[in-house]
Order: structure tokens, then sequence, then C-alpha cells
């Protein structure tokens, strides 16, 4: 391709070693491969090159080697000798130049042979896509447009060329086409538009209609399209005619001779008429002349040709020209008359032919008013050009390929001081200093290579003087791309020098004071980049001028789009701004705040040309007021009032909390000194200390009152700061109040809390700790009595269980007013904690006023407690102990009557005990008790007993009750009744529990393992083991643990478990039935039997205590009883067993009533396990 571009050739030929070709490399071949993006610098010509060439051997006619080349559709054809051998290339501009203009008489204008539309893309598109555009559509060119107008050409020579330079791919059209495009109208005769390419020395001619692109006509659709063989069938078809038709005897009739040139007449697309050589009288014309005339072909026939012709006025004048005429073509422009008397201008050919004896002349013509009218318009041109030209500012010229003038104008004589005839056949040497001639050769040298060149020279006028000029230097090609010659513009560089000159020493003197000025002058140019700008650039951004210069003012902003805001800003107030805000970022990254004053530079014509303005560094001001605006909202939002007053206490500004703590709005205090806000309470002394302290440090804080707008008074933290001018004079206060009534409220509530009970409001007993201590001291001095009463609630978990806790709340809050309302206002009541209560009853003369209070208390509280929707019934179990019988500190007086209140509850309940030293006795006895069952839990001292359940009907032995004993290593083996309740009160009763049940469960596997699966086995569950602790959970891990088989196991509760928490108990008792184990009331009728609950927890079996049974034959009422139970609990379907069976007659009895079940020694008495295997045949 470099070949091709360098010697402005279409297409390389590609030959083996012995000349003969192989493949051919074109222009359309080279636009394919950079289209494809497939060529590589590693390409060969051979991998790319087209094949087969189509070859044509060198004595071919001429005429039939263009036919050959139309039928292939192709561009050149490869000249072979005889041996085949590569001689030459021809292309179809060879043809075009050597088949001349004559073939092109079928075609009349230029639409006919163009091809319509055109291949067309924007001047921003990059080349590749032009490749692709070219590629997709077959073509060879694209015009490039900008706004839809078209400015250029990118041809596939051009492609050749840019090839050969290496140019991206990506590179705008723009930068690439060729600048100009040549223009034709549509309707114009094809021979004008292939001497306009000739004349303008190129291959295409855009197509245009009133400004609109119709098509492009290019060289090739002329050569594809010529008629050659028509022309040539024409003359010899007239030739033999001149030897058959017209001679006596002819093998052709008259009638045959006219249709047959009548035919070939008519093929011809321009006019023909023929006439005879003698009389100039037309013997023939075909349609078409007659169309273009308006006459029909018998008018024309008989006419003369100075009757239809201008050019001559009579037969004289026609004689007299045609004695020049021969067989060779003569162009001739003329008018010819019409038959409705108009001219019609026409370009004739016209030649002589022999007819025999006679002479013929030949004249083929055609409509030249288009072509008359593009004359006039190139003459008008041509005319208008040398107009411009000769008034031309600058100096035109144009040269040969000798390098020699041929043409100047005016200017440029002027300039010179030559006239045009002495610059006539001169170069450009002769008018040039000696210092520029190594410059102008340099120059000329790259005619060939380049078509437009700029530069500067030293001229010398005709007088010596020498002046500088620039010299725009255009080189002239031919359609093969010859440089044929150049032309070009001179300018006097003179004024140009003078006024640079002047503007350098302005540029001095505009510079140094710009140097000197504090704020940043700067100029831009259009694109934005930086043209000029003065040193203070290094003290704002950092930049040397060298390094700022050249860059986009833009990168130096924050952001792109805060430049572009700005410029917004300029054009909004008409094309400047003062003062205007932005942010540019420093060398080192950080950020600038400017205030910038600039307006847009415009051109003469009123062009905006770039930006000029002043900038200056805004950023400690910036700061500064960024601090006060800060400031200000700090005041505004800030949640502590704040009021600002000058020297003399006048309020000047108050912020929003001030309204809202104090309720005046700013207008009502502005002005008005601060006692306004006085509440009163302060002493002048007050207000004499605060002053004083504050001139003397410039500060004062502290709690104040003042008062409201509404007149509330309100306690505040207040501090006030003094503010002193320059000289130390006071100026201003600032106070700064913040409104403390919720907090000192905050602060009693705490201070209430930490001596007082949250939920009932009575003192704590770190409070009635206090007024003890100071009750006994009192008491030391005077001799009176101080008591301490422990009040426990009976009861109260079952209602908290029952109702829920809520309503144990309000209970206990109803229960603290009835305990006030039983005491003096002397007196001090404290809840100790959960359902428990302390009463210190101070200065007192007898002992027997707490049994008074005591009974007061128990009576009050006793009394039923209705908390919507329910009613709830408690009592009270009270201690006594008194100060100083029982104790001479608090503590100890607490922890006595904790064991009082404790002996209460033992006594049953709802009593009163004072304090005596065998409780203490007892006390310590439990205390030792509780220790050594732990121990013996830890020791495994634990063992079960199996006391034997009886058929009463079958005398059989159906199962057995576990009672646990205690094998203690100091006391033996101790029976329940003496370590149970200790336990229960310890709460050890619910790991004990725990283990009698496991260990139960598994006796009962042992038994069924030996046969014995029908025996089931009972084990007591206590209040405190069921309240406790999780009994649903400790019957699954026992069942679970031994596999027993729930159904086997019952568990007896007693009544106490089912009135306690009825909801609650409920639930679990479901949840263990629903395990499957059996559920039995034990010593049933000692509590509150009730058929309620029978009902409500359908329980499997009654157990009668033995208090009932074991009197049943001498006391009718015990029997009574019995009777009643069994047949109650028969109506019921539940179980019935007797306990404390001792002797026959007892027996006998239950038998009687039907009783189910029994138990007592007289069958059984309590015995090891290994003794009950024996007993029951499992051993």
């Amino acid at each position: 391709m470099r070949t091709m571009e360098r010697n402005r050739i279409s297409c390389v030929v590609v030959v083996d070693d012995e000349r003969r070709p192989c493949g051919i490399f074109t222009e359309r071949d080279a636009v394919a491969l950079l289209a494809e993006g497939t060529v590589s610098p590693g390409s060969t010509i051979g991998e790319v090159m087209s094949r087969p060439v189509a070859t044509q051997p060198l004595s071919v006619d001429y005429r039939d080697a263009h036919q050959y080349m139309v039928e292939l559709g192709v561009r050149h054809l490869v000249g072979v000798d005889a041996e085949g051998r590569v001689a030459g290339v021809l292309s179809e501009a060879d043809f075009l130049e050597h088949l001349g203009d004559e073939y092109l008489v079928e075609l009349k204008t230029v639409s006919t042979a163009m091809k319509p539309g055109v291949t067309a893309l924007d001047g921003g598109a990059p080349l590749v896509d032009a490749l692709r555009l070219m590629r997709k559509r077959q073509s060879d060119h694209v015009v490039v447009t900008a706004a839809d107008l078209p400015v250029g050409i990118l041809t596939d020579r051009d492609v050749v060329r840019i090839a050969g330079r290496g140019e991206h791919l990506q590179t705008p059209l723009a930068g690439l086409m060729t600048p100009g495009v040549h223009f034709i109208a549509s309707d114009l005769p094809l021979p004008q538009a292939v001497q306009r390419m000739a004349d303008l020395g190129v291959r295409r001619l855009l197509v245009m209609d009133e400004g609109q692109m119709l098509g492009v006509l290019t060289r090739h659709d002329i050569v594809r399209t010529m008629q050659g063989r028509h022309v040539e069938f024409l003359r010899n078809t007239i030739a033999r005619l001149r030897h058959e038709l017209v001679k006596p005897g002819g093998r052709y009739s008259e009638f045959a001779r006219h249709m047959i040139l009548g035919g070939v007449l008519d093929r011809i697309g321009d006019g023909v008429v023929l006439a005879d050589g003698e009389s100039g009288a037309y013997v023939e014309a075909n349609d078409r002349a007659g169309e273009l005339l308006g006459y029909s072909r018998n008018e024309i026939l008989g006419r003369h040709v100075w009757e239809i012709s201008t050019s001559f006025a009579d037969a004289t004048a026609w004689r007299a020209w045609s004695i020049g005429l021969t067989e060779q073509v003569r162009v001739v422009n003329s008018e010819f008359r019409c038959r409705n008397g108009s001219l019609l201008p026409v370009e004739v050919r016209v030649y002589r032919v022999s007819d025999g004896d006679r002479l013929l002349q030949v004249a083929i013509f055609r409509d030249a008013t288009a072509a008359r009218r593009i004359e006039t318009a190139l003459r008008e041109g041509e005319r208008y050009y040398r107009h411009v030209i000769d008034s031309a500012v600058d100096g035109y010229f144009a040269m040969d390929s000798r390098r020699c003038f041929i043409e100047v104008n005016d200017t440029l004589c002027n300039l010179f001081g030559y006239p045009r005839e002495e610059w006539m056949g001169k170069t450009p040497f002769d008018f040039i200093t000696e210092e520029s001639r190594a410059e102008l050769m340099a120059q000329i040298k790259r005619i060939d290579t380049t078509d437009h060149r700029r530069f500067q020279l030293l001229a010398r006028r005709k007088d010596g003087t020498s002046f500088p000029i620039l010299l725009n230097n255009t080189t002239h090609r031919n359609e093969k791309g010859e440089a044929i010659g150049s032309f070009g513009f001179i300018t006097d560089l003179t004024p140009i020098v003078e006024a640079q000159r002047a503007v350098a020493e302005s540029e001095r003197d505009l510079r140094g004071i710009l140097d000197e000025l504090q704020d940043t002058y700067y100029r831009t140019d259009i694109n934005g980049i930086v043209t000029r700008v003065s040193r203070s650039v290094k003290q704002l951004l950092g930049y040397e001028v060298d390094e700022f210069v050249g860059l986009r003012l833009a990168d130096s902003y924050c952001s792109p789009e805060e430049r572009e805001e700005f410029l917004a800003r300029m054009r909004a107030n008409g094309g400047h701004i003062v003062g205007g805000e932005s942010r540019l970022r420093h060398k080192d990254g950080h950020e600038v705040w400017v205030r910038t004053t600039a307006h847009f530079m415009k051109d003469a014509a009123g062009n905006i040309i770039g930006v000029e303005g002043t900038t200056r560094d805004n950023t400690k001001e910036r700061q500064v007021e960024e601090e006060l605006r800060l400031a200000a909202k700090v005041f505004e939002s800030s949640g502590e009032a704040i009021m600002i007053t000058d020297a003399g206490g006048c309020m000047i500004s108050v912020n929003s909390a001030f309204s809202r703590v104090t309720g005046y709005a700013p207008t009502e205090v502005i002005g008005r000194n601060a006692s306004l806000l006085a509440s009163g309470r302060h002493s002048r002394e007050f207000f004499s200390d605060m002053w004083h302290g504050m001139l003397d440090s410039g500060y004062w804080k502290g709690e104040i009152w003042n008062r409201r707008r509404n007149g509330e008074v309100f306690p505040e933290w207040l501090g006030i700061s003094s503010v002193r001018d320059a000289g130390g004079k006071i100026t201003h206060f600032v106070g700064i109040f913040s409104d403390i009534s919720e907090r000192k409220a905050a602060e009693a509530k705490i201070a209430f809390l930490a001596h007082h009970d949250p939920l009932t409001g009575l003192p704590n007993r770190l409070l009635l700790k206090d007024r003890m201590e100071q009750a006994i001291a009192h008491g030391e001095r005077t001799g009176r009595k101080v008591a301490l009463l422990f009040v426990d609630l009976d009861r109260f978990k079952a209602v908290n269980d029952s109702f829920g806790h809520p309503v144990g709340d309000v209970l206990l809050r109803d229960a603290a007013q009835r305990l006030l309302a039983c005491v003096r206002d002397s007196d001090t009541i404290s809840r100790h904690g959960g359902d428990e209560f302390l009463v210190v009853l101070t200065d007192l003369q007898s002992s027997e006023v707490p049994a008074q209070i005591s009974g007061k208390i128990m009576a009050a509280l006793g009394e039923p407690f209705h908390i919507d929707p329910h009613e709830a019934t408690i009592s009270a179990s009270v201690g006594i102990a008194v100060y100083p019988e029982d104790g001479a500190d608090f503590d100890e007086l607490l922890k006595k009557a904790d064991t009082a209140m404790y002996h209460a509850k033992e006594a049953g309940r709802n009593a009163f005990r004072f304090y005596t030293e065998r409780m203490n006795a007892d006390a310590q006895e439990r205390l030792d008790l509780h220790g050594r069952l732990r121990r013996g839990l830890e020791r495994e001292e634990f063992i079960l007993y199996y006391q034997p359940l009886v058929d009463l009907k079958s005398g059989l032995v159906v199962g057995a009750e576990a009672l646990v004993r205690w094998q203690s290593p100091e006391q033996g083996l101790v029976a329940p009744g003496h370590f149970i309740p200790a336990a229960e009160h310890s709460g050890l009763i619910v790991p004990l529990g725990e283990w009698v049940l496991q260990e139960a469960c598994r006796e009962l596997v042992c038994w069924h393992a030996q046969g014995g699966r029908q025996f089931s086995m009972a084990v007591n569950i206590s209040s405190i083991q069921f309240r406790r602790g999780d009994v649903e959970e400790t019957v699954r891990r026992a069942l679970a643990a031994s596999g027993a088989t729930p159904a086997a196991l019952e568990l007896e509760l007693t009544e106490s478990i089912l009135i306690d928490g009825a909801e609650q108990v409920l639930a679990t008792i479901k949840r263990l039935q629903a395990l499957g184990v059996r559920l039995a009331i034990d010593d049933f009728g000692t509590g509150y039997s009730s058929l309620a609950y029978l009902k409500r927890f359908a329980v499997d079996k009654l157990k009668i205590d033995q208090s009932f049974v074991r009197d049943i034959v001498t006391d009718r009422d015990d029997a009574a009883i019995v009777r009643a139970v069994i047949q109650m609990a028969g109506s019921l379907e539940l179980k019935v067993v007797a306990e404390g069976v001792e002797t026959e007659a007892v027996a006998a009895a239950l038998r009687a009533m039907n009783c189910d079940l029994v138990q007592g020694y007289h069958f059984g008495r309590p015995m090891p396990a290994a003794e009950f295997r024996r007993l029951i045949g499992v051993a």
C-alpha cells in the first residue's frame, strides 16, 4: 500500500518468477482489508491479493477489451504478451481517454449514468466506520458531511494513502478526507461531466439538484456505460449502405433501405440528419431529430440545411463552409430553428460520407441548452474568480510544473514592486533573500509528497528592501495524481511582526503589572485551556506559571460540574460575573475557596473566544463566615437558653430555647433588662456575690430561680460570661441557662426511691433501719420500749399465681394502706421484700401494745381484698421482738422477729408470736438439721421403705407406697416426721423428692421385670416440691431413666396443692396426666375438701386420712364421714384408699362400706425393698 501511495497508482499486479500474473491488489482490496481488520504488519501480498486476474492479449482490439472489462465488472485489465507475461495494465482512465466522448452518444445526461443515493458519514465518525460502510455498499468513496452539508470526500485512493502513513482507524474523517467537493447538475450531458472531471483532475462529481444530494457520478460509471460498439455499428452500416443500397440492381429495395437505415438511426440517442452534399436538402432524419426540433420526420425531409441551422445565411454560405468538410468529425456549436420559431442551442458533430456518386453530410446533434447555461456560469465564475483574485488583500500566484510563475494578481505586484510581466517565467528564488533559500528549497521538495504547505520566508522587493511573508501553497494535480503545478497566497507579515513587537512590549508591561497583583489573573481560550496566568498562581494553587499554562481550567475545579455551573452563571448574568464563589483544587490536593471576577472575551464579530478574569483566595474569609454561620446556628439550635445583654444588662439577643423556657418572645424582651426574669427568691447578697465573682473571674455559674412569663417560678442552671473589648472594658454579657425543674424532680424522685419501696411507697429497709436506730436511741434516753413486728402475708403466693402479678401488686399496695391505718404517725412501716413487711412501734410504755397492734393488723389483712374482677382472702403471721428485752440493735431485733414469725406460721398461720429464747434454740436446731440434711443428700444417707397397698375384697397386695427414711450416722434411722418439715422449710425437699421419685421408679421396674407387672407404686409429692420444682420434667426424667410404665406410677398430692394457685396447678396436672401417670389426693378430709376441685382436676383416687379411719368402729361420726366419702367417690368413679387400718374390725367395717383399697399396720408395716420383694414374691 505504501508503494501504491508513493507512485499514485490504483493497483499492484503480483507476478510469479516468470513474470506471469498470479494476482492483483487494488484500492478496493485495501478498503476491504482495513474494514475487516484482518491486515497485520506480517501479512504478505500473496495472502491478501485478489485472484484470478482478468487478462487480455496485446493483440485484442481495445474496444473489445473494454467490452470484456464491462462484462467482468472489473476496473483493471492486465495486458499480456504472447508468452503470457505481464506487459502493462489498462484502467478505466485509459479507456475513457482513447475511446473518446463520441462513444457516449446513447446516453443523454448525468442522471442516466450516476448511481442514485449517496454514501455519507459525519466528519466526526472514525475512519473504521467509513471503511465498513464502503465495504458493505461496495462503494469506492464516502462523502463527508458537517451539519448534513458535504464538505469533503474520502476515496479508496485516500484509504491507500492513509494506510501507507499508518493512521489510526479511530481517527475522525474530518482530519483525513480530501477537502472540498465538486458538483454537477443531474440534467447536464454526460460528455460535459467527462470534460469537467478532466478539467478538475478528479474521478467523482457529486450530483446536486436544488441543494439536495442525488448521487455521485464516478469515472467507473461513465466507462461502464460507454457505447463504443454502437457508434462502430453505425459507421459500418452506413458504409455498407453506400455500396449496396444506392446502386441499381442492389440487393435491397428502397423500402428495405429505409427500414435498415431507419432502424440504425433510431438506435442513436441524439438527433441525426443526412443532407445531400450538392443541394443541402435533408434526405434522412431519425425520430430524435424530430423530437428536438418539433418536426415530424417527413417535415424535415426536403428542407435545406440553412433553413434549420442559423450558422448559414443561405446556400452560398453553406457551400463555402462545406468545401473543407471531410470524413473527420467536425464539432460545431450552433443554433437550430425549431418548428415553433424558437432557437435550440445544439452541439453538432458533422462529417462527410460518400454514397456512390453522391456525397452526403451526416450531422449528429444534441440539445446544448444546459451546456450553454453551464458555460455561461463558468464564464461568470471565471470573471468572478478573476475579480476575487485581483481584489484579494493577499498576493495570489500560480506556478507550472517547472516552478515558474504563470499567474499573479495586482496585490502581489504592488507588494513586491514588480509589474506583472516581470513575474512571468521567473521562480520564487528570484524574489527572496539569500537566508530564505534553504527553507524555500525544502518546501519545494515537499510539493510532490504533500498537498498543502504553510511557511514563512524573508522576501525581497524590487527596491532591495526585505520584509517577512507568510506563504500558503497548494499542489495542483492531474487525474493521475501527478503534480502539474501549484498555487497559493502570500501575506505581508510586516504589520503582524510590528504588532507582535508592540504586543510583546505591552505584554512585558502587562506581565509586570499582573505579577504584582495580589489577585491571580488568568485567560483561557474557547476550549477552556489556560493561555495566560500571573505568577500569583503559585501562591494560590501551588503551580508555576509554565505548569499552569496549557491546563484545562475545568481540571483545577473540584469537579467539572462546578466549572460548568460557574460558566452558566456568567451566561445568565450577561457574560460576566463579579465575586463568583467556587472551589479549586490546590496542586497538593486540598480545596481552595476563591472569589472570581470574570467575563467572556469576544472577537470583532461578537463570537466568544475565551474567558478572562481575576481570582482571589477566599478560604480564610469563608472559614470565618462558616464559623459565624455555625455560631449563629449553634446559638439558634442550642438546647440551652441563651441571652446576650449589653454592659447595662439590657437584652439585645435571645435564642429560641430562651423563648421555650421562659415563654417570652424575642420581641417582648429585647431592649428590656434581664431583671425582668427575677423570681424574688434570692436576696440582694446573693446577687452581690454573683456579680462580684463574675467581675473578678469573668465567669459565674450556679443554680438560680427565675420566673416565666406565666408567673411560674422555676429553677435553672445559669452560666454568665463577660465579653470585653480590646481595652479590657466589658461590652456584653452572655448568659446560658437550662431549666432544671425536671432534673430536680428526678433528683427528688431518686432520693425518694433510694429510701422507699417503688411499689407501695413505704420506706425501705435502709430508711426503716435509720428510723429504728433513732427510736432505739430515743428509747435509751427515755427508758421507753421499741417493738419490731415482722409481718408475713399468708397465701399471697397463691393469689399471685392464680390471678397474676398485676393483681398481686395491687394487693400489696392495698395491704400497705391497711397497715398504715393500724399504726400511729410516729410509727414506721416498711416493705421488707416480696410479701413481708416490717413495723416499728416507737415510744412504748407497755409490752401489750405490740400484741394489740398485731391483732389489729391480722384483723385488717384478714378482710377480703376486692380487686376487680377478683376477690382474694389472705391472712398474716406476725413475729414480735422488743427492745431492749430481745436486742439492742436493728439487725438483732430483725433476726429475732423473723424467728418469732416462723413460729407463728408453724402454729397454723394467722397468729402472732413474741420472741422467746426457746424459739432461738429451735431455730439453731433447724439450722443444724438443715445442714445435716444437705450432707445426707450428698452422702446418699436416704433409703426407701415400702408399705403394702391391699385390695380389700381379694386381700391381695396390689402395690405399695414409697416412704423415705433417713439413716443418720448420729441418730440412726429417722422417721420422715422428724425431717420432712425441715426439708420443706429449707427447700431441700425438691432434690430429695426427685431422688425419691427416681428410686421408686427403679424399684417398680425391678418388680415388673420379675413378673409382678400388676403392682403399682405410689409416691408422695410435697406442696413445696410442686410449687418450686419442675414436677413435670422431674417425672419425665425419672420415667425415662428407669424405663418404668407411666400407668403404674401414682403421684399423691395434698389438698393444699390443689387449693393454692388453681390455674397453674390445673395446667401442671393436665401435663402430668398427659404423661400417663395416675393422680391421688392424700389425707383427704383434713384440708379444704371440695367437690369442685375433685371434678375440675379429675384425679384417679382418694386416700382417706387415718384420723377418720382409726375409730370408725367406735365413733359414729368418723364412720359416717368415711361412708360418705366412699359413696361420693363411687359416684365420681374414683377409687378409695383407707389409711391407718390396724385391726380386723376396722378392715371388716371398711369392707362393709365397699372400700376399694386399704393400707395400715394390720396388713403390713413399711419395710425395706428386699423384704417387700419377698412379700410379693419377686425376690
